[in-house]
């Protein structure tokens, strides 16, 4: 009955080392893949040289004899 509860501690212990190692690694891998994504948001979003979102609610409608710019 005392070698069963070693083993199993023991077993316990391993599967709580690899629990941590693996949780190390995916953290490593994860943090490098949030900083690029994040990078690419402020480069595609953020970093647009002062025009913000402005441009992008601005439509032209000209039915061939005038035109009108709507801001939405």
């Amino acid at each position: 009955m005392e070698r069963r509860r070693r083993l199993l501690r023991h077993a316990w212990e391993l599967s709580a080392a690899l629990s941590c190692g693996f949780a190390y690694q995916v953290e490593r891998i994860t943090s490098v893949a949030m900083a690029v994504v994040v990078g690419g948001f402020h480069v595609l979003i953020l970093n647009d040289d002062g025009h913000g979102s402005e441009d992008c609610h601005h439509f032209v409608v000209d039915d061939g004899e005038a035109s009108v710019d709507i801001v939405a």
